[in-house]
């Protein structure tokens, strides 16, 4: 790692308030956008062939998807957050 890398890592956390917060602080069941910062997306899935057993996730968002942001999984890595808290 260079120092230019270790010094934008620097620049990544302070600019995250995360970066300065225990985690001993955060709750066991942490809101994901008050306390992580997380924002929710709406994403589209999409069975890649009627033979795979793919699936992609494609963004709402057409500027995330010019960003390239993407997710391609198997069926069987899918699970429900619901049902696996």
């Amino acid at each position: 790692m260079s120092s230019d890398d270790r010094e934008s890592d620097r620049t990544l956390l302070s600019s995250n308030r995360l970066a300065d917060t225990e985690w001993s602080d955060v709750p066991t069941d942490p809101d994901p956008r008050r306390h992580l910062d997380y924002e929710l997306r709406d994403w589209e899935l999409l069975t890649i062939s009627r033979d795979s057993d793919q699936v992609v996730f494609l963004p709402e968002s057409e500027e995330l998807l010019r960003d390239e942001a993407f997710v391609l999984a198997e069926r069987g890595d899918l699970c429900s957050l619901d049902d696996n808290r």
